[in-house]
């Protein structure tokens, strides 16, 4: 591990770069595993507090600093799932707040490897 201009290089073997982050990012991306960490935990004490409805899921995902659509986007690739309880086509869709937070965190990662590669490529890496 090096610091050079605010930012931490990890390396696997000498010269070898593998990610490059600022400490502000490493912060972060901490914190976003930690919260959705405590979801997963909260979600195996209590399964039903973890689960909110459609509505409910796009103000979390708003107050969490996100466009409600990406609810939509998430499901369409694969990172969140939803339950249905009822076939009716009009039937409550309820979202799983641990399984939101570990997208947002997954986001946070995909966020840092997109700088990543700015960083390198402005720091001649």
């Amino acid at each position: 591990m090096e610091d050079f201009e605010g930012h931490i290089r990890m390396d696997v073997c000498p010269g070898d770069t593998i990610l490059v982050m600022s400490i502000p990012d490493i912060e972060e991306l901490m914190t976003r595993v930690s919260v959705a960490s405590v979801a997963r935990y909260e979600k195996t004490r209590d399964p039903m507090d973890d689960r909110m409805k459609r509505s409910e899921a796009k103000k979390y995902v708003s107050r969490r600093g996100f466009k409600t659509s990406v609810l939509d986007e998430w499901e369409r690739r694969g990172f969140l799932s939803t339950e249905k309880k009822s076939d009716k086509v009009n039937g409550t869709t309820w979202y799983s707040k641990a399984d939101i937070e570990r997208v947002i965190a997954m986001h946070g990662m995909s966020d840092i490897v997109a700088k990543d590669a700015i960083y390198k490529k402005k720091l001649g890496i």
